[in-house]
């Protein structure tokens, strides 16, 4: 299989396996709240501050949430899609990490889905 064809087979899988559990609607899941509230409190002061319920790694999801709701207003379907973008973003780069260092091709394909799996 070509290393295109494994990239588009990853996110088709990722993004229809997030589908078919339809994870929008006009609320929130578990800490999406918190993401929520520092994008929103981003797009109105243009400042990072943290909550205690989120960690460093919203530092770059943040203000791209903050551009998307100054851009369309607030929505909670609409941060969604970003996370989803992110997640299958980090997903590909993971992948390309283990061809990079030479993990054979099945090892690294059992390797990726446990990793996406447990996380």
């Amino acid at each position: 299989m070509t290393r295109t064809r494994s990239l588009f087979l990853i996110a088709f899988i990722l993004l229809a396996t997030i589908l078919l559990a339809n994870p929008f609607g006009k609320f929130a899941f578990t800490d999406d709240f918190s993401y929520s509230s520092l994008a929103f409190r981003w797009a109105q002061t243009g400042h990072l501050s943290f909550n205690g319920w989120n960690t460093s790694a919203l530092m770059v999801q943040v203000p791209l949430g903050g551009l998307l709701i100054r851009a369309f207003g607030f929505s909670d379907d609409a941060l969604r899609w970003l996370t989803i973008a992110f997640y299958i973003g980090w997903a590909i780069l993971l992948y390309e990490f283990f061809l990079e260092y030479g993990v054979s091709q099945c090892s690294e394909s059992c390797q990726y889905f446990s990793s996406r799996c447990s996380s």
